[in-house]
């Protein structure tokens, strides 16, 4: 028998998806601020130009604002500095939307995302107002607990958690997850906490699923039985959210899950059971098309379990090998353009073929 699992889902997000800035650093900052300070300089005598490129370029710095920085806040700003140089920027409008929506403000997400729709008619747009209003509806009657790194929402039912107990687990998962990746998300994460009938709305149509990540951490009350069981959920989709801030969008989601099922170990002992019949049975999926594919192209539900199981074990011998500071570099190897391959070879020497020759030999 399988278990629920959990899952992260990538959503588009206009900015932070399709910019071209994911490699931006502080220089990336500092050239941006010099191209400002030669716009003023250059354009001076064309006001209508000038303002258009610094829309531009306030945008393009709200964008390294939020990926490089971990800053909503300054991300927040520089893309209301855009907005105030061309009122007409429909991108600027949906970024701000996006931006307000991953920080809970629904009702300014609204409104940026239809004065977005009012400059530009695009049915993704309506799509976005639609999942909001959708959210919204179920959310506006949570309760609220306060937090210095999380924006926490949740619904009392059978399990009746209390806020203390939900932040108090983030909390520690910040710490200890954040501990073997080096790394501390400086941006607030979105957790909700949803009841049995509203956590299927929002678990994008993945069945098995009893949390996801999807810019913002969902997770199912219905799916724990006991605090412990929220813990294991709970540092499984952190981890996601961690590994989202850190690379961003270059992590193939074997890698993902891998990541956030050692993560959920330390909680709770994981079920190896068809991993271990699949390695006697000769029915293992093989490297190569574990790093090509993702769970939901696999059909059953055992295939699905077996790709977790496989996923965990692959990651739990790399950091018993080599040590998560390895698996880090191979991370921050991504960030910087690799894909996981050439990353892994860059780092360990090992290819696909190798990795699982090595990976079989110690089950």
């Amino acid at each position: 028998m399988t278990r629920k699992v959990c899952a992260f889902v990538v959503l588009t997000f206009l900015a932070l998806c399709d910019s071209g800035w994911s490699q931006a650093s502080m220089s990336r900052m500092q050239e941006l601020d010099q191209n400002i300070k030669m716009v003023y300089e250059q354009l001076s005598n064309d006001p209508k130009t000038m303002n258009q490129q610094l829309a531009i370029l306030y945008f393009n710095k709200g964008v390294v604002a939020y990926e490089d920085l971990q800053s909503t806040s300054k991300a927040m700003a520089y893309v209301r500095k855009a907005i105030s140089f061309d009122p007409q920027m429909h991108q600027a409008y949906e970024f701000l939307g996006d931006l307000q929506y991953l920080s809970q403000q629904m009702k300014q997400a609204r409104a940026s995302y239809l004065r977005a729709y009012q400059i530009n008619r695009d049915p993704r747009l309506k799509q976005k107002m639609g999942q909001l209003k959708k959210e919204f509806t179920v959310e506006k009657d949570m309760k609220k607990y306060g937090s210095s790194r999380f924006i926490i929402r949740y619904a009392n039912g059978d399990r009746d958690y209390e806020g203390y107990q939900i932040r108090q687990i983030l909390d520690e998962a910040y710490r200890k997850v954040g501990r073997d990746f080096q790394f501390y998300p400086t941006n607030k994460i979105t957790v909700l906490l949803y009841g049995k009938e509203n956590y299927t709305q929002f678990k994008h149509g993945l069945q098995w699923s009893a949390g996801v990540y999807d810019g913002k951490i969902r997770l199912s009350e219905d799916a724990t039985k006991s605090v412990q069981d929220l813990r294991a959920l709970a540092y499984h989709e952190y981890t996601h959210a961690l590994v989202q801030s850190l690379v961003g969008y270059a992590v193939p989601t074997w890698l993902h899950e891998g990541l956030a099922e050692n993560q959920e170990a330390k909680i709770q002992k994981p079920d190896l059971s068809l991993l271990q019949q699949a390695k006697v049975q000769g029915q293992l999926i093989p490297v190569e098309t574990l790093l090509r594919v993702s769970p939901g192209q696999l059909g059953s539900n055992a295939a699905i379990a077996l790709y977790y199981q496989q996923s965990y074990s692959i990651i739990h011998y790399l950091t018993k090998k080599y040590g998560w500071s390895k698996v880090r570099k191979i991370l921050l190897s991504m960030k910087s353009g690799k894909g996981f391959e050439q990353a892994m070879f860059d780092v360990l020497r090992l290819t696909p073929k190798t990795l699982e020759k090595k990976w079989v030999g110690s089950l």
